[in-house]
């Protein structure tokens, strides 16, 4: 069987997209009549992540479909295409579960832009290659030119043409490289402060003295018994504190009374008050 080559069709990437979760990368060479090697390319180039196991594969469908039911789900289906739209999905799956599937809300809104921001930033990388495959393309046109007949009008008004149009061209590629350049810089401000927000709050989380530390030790069991020892401990010890601070005590100035004051006691020294 002769192995079809050069860009996959758009059939070809649907059809690995669609199943590069259930069928092996042999069996999707085989049904496109593909390189397996050429395939795997194309899994990593779309940002797909080959899932080995029952549980890897049931994770990520229940990850895919909570991402669905995000509010932001909808407007996502609007503005990006087929394939970024299965970029962000991998990505998004992935980091959730490289996290453990512990993130907060704000923390997964900047993922979700920095996903976003990503793709423009591909979009750019595309649009300054295309761009540069154009100026490549008019360079060969007018060096052809140049080698015929120069003082032919029409070939001059060609030559000129080419020229404006080789400006233009290498205008678009600053004007590309410079939104690409911003793009990247921005995606790695998000990532960073991701990265921040999760280093504070796994910080305040590990800390000794803090709450969430205490909430974590309360799924011990030998924990919980020596809190409730300590516990009773201190309770019986606040009781004898207590019975000893009611009894009475004789001050300095001769008087007899309990050192801490109830309402027994207040009503006890009124009345011995009244009577004298």
């Amino acid at each position: 069987m002769t192995l079809r080559r050069g860009p996959f069709s758009k059939d070809d990437s649907n059809f690995v997209i669609q199943n590069y979760h259930h069928l092996s990368i042999e069996e999707i060479a085989s049904e496109i009549q593909r390189d397996p090697e050429t395939v795997q390319q194309h899994i990593r180039k779309k940002g797909l992540t080959v899932i080995k196991t029952q549980d890897e594969q049931d994770t990520h469908e229940r990850l895919r479909v909570t991402l669905q039911a995000k509010p932001y789900w909808i407007e996502l289906e609007k503005t990006l295409f087929e394939d970024e739209i299965t970029y962000f999905q991998e990505n998004w799956i992935n980091f959730i579960i490289d996290l453990s599937e512990d993130i907060s809300f704000a923390e997964e809104l900047i993922l979700a832009d920095w996903i976003i921001t990503r793709i423009l930033h591909l979009r750019s990388m595309q649009a300054q290659k295309a761009a540069l495959d154009e100026i490549m393309r008019i360079e060969r046109e007018l060096n052809h030119m140049r080698l015929e007949d120069m003082t032919d009008s029409s070939n001059i008004a060609q030559i000129s043409a080419c020229e404006t149009q080789l400006a233009m061209s290498k205008s678009s590629v600053n004007q590309i490289t410079a939104n690409a350049d911003k793009l990247f810089t921005q995606a790695e401000k998000m990532h960073k402060s991701l990265k921040t927000d999760r280093k504070e709050r796994r910080d305040i989380k590990t800390t000794a003295d803090t709450y969430w530390e205490y909430v974590a030790k309360l799924d011990n069991e030998q924990f919980l018994q020596d809190e409730g020892r300590n516990a009773e401990i201190m309770k019986l010890a606040a009781q004898k504190a207590k019975k000893r601070l009611m009894e009475n005590y004789e001050f300095d100035d001769g008087e007899v009374s309990s050192v801490l004051l109830s309402d027994d006691s207040v009503l006890q020294d009124e009345g011995e008050d009244e009577d004298t």
